[in-house]
């Protein structure tokens, strides 16, 4: 109990601050460098629990509640700059989503289709994932795609029929994509930014754009917490 206790975060008041403009709709993604003045804490915890596959079969890994200590001490550091720059209405609340350790755990060869494309969290215009880069390096970071039959780079609400859609055809056209985890552009996605892995760096985008994690099977294929591509992942909604 008392090594949760210790996992609140001091957010470090000289952290730099970086907002990324995304492809051709401009979709606001927040880079923070340095975010909390100690991460060791929430490290060591991490390393103390038992990670399990996702009851989801999108995420290719393993993961673990986070410490609310730390969510607590997180979200209340950047809830103001998300309503400000998303330009969330006043009148919605934050509401938790997930809250969760993560670790890539599966092969190029365990992979479904699903999880060799890019893919969007939520079509919910407030919602957003909240990945916090943990273990010293190096690890494959994040990109961003847009889907090129569609042009779609963010699958809001209106959107989400005709790109799954034109996914499916597209599959259906030219078979399933590579077994492997989706790094450059394709033949149906094309790569229009990245954050590269960087401890201590906080990203914060929308749940709607279209995104996946840059797996370099080498060194991020690693379901121990002491040495894996460990990142805290937090989902919230403003509702």
């Amino acid at each position: 109990m008392q090594a949760e206790l210790d996992t609140a975060i001091q957010l470090n008041s000289r952290a730099a601050i970086e907002i990324l403009q995304v492809g051709r709709e401009q979709t606001p993604v927040v880079v923070i460098d340095d975010f909390a003045l100690d991460i060791q804490a929430v490290i060591a915890h991490a390393s103390q629990q038992t990670f399990t596959p996702p009851s989801e079969a999108a995420y290719p890994g393993v993961r673990a509640p986070l410490p609310r200590p730390y969510i607590f001490s997180l979200l209340d550091g950047v809830f103001k700059l998300i309503y400000q720059l998303y330009r969330v209405p006043a009148q919605l609340r934050m509401q938790p989503q997930n809250f969760v350790y993560s670790l890539v755990s599966q092969t190029p060869e365990q992979l479904s289709s699903r999880q060799r494309l890019p893919h969007y969290d939520s079509h919910y215009l407030y919602h957003f994932a909240l990945m916090h880069y943990l273990n010293p390096g190096p690890h494959g970071g994040t990109a961003f795609y847009r889907h090129k039959p569609t042009g779609f780079e963010t699958i809001s609400q209106p959107r989400r029929v005709p790109y799954i859609a034109a996914v499916q055809a597209h599959m259906a056209g030219y078979g399933e994509p590579d077994n492997a985890y989706i790094h450059d552009s394709t033949d149906q996605f094309e790569q229009i930014g990245q954050v590269a892995y960087r401890p201590n760096r906080l990203l914060i985008y929308p749940g709607f754009l279209l995104h996946s994690g840059l797996i370099d099977t080498d060194s991020d294929i690693d379901s121990n917490p002491v040495t894996g591509r460990l990142t805290a992942n937090l989902f919230i909604e403003f509702r």
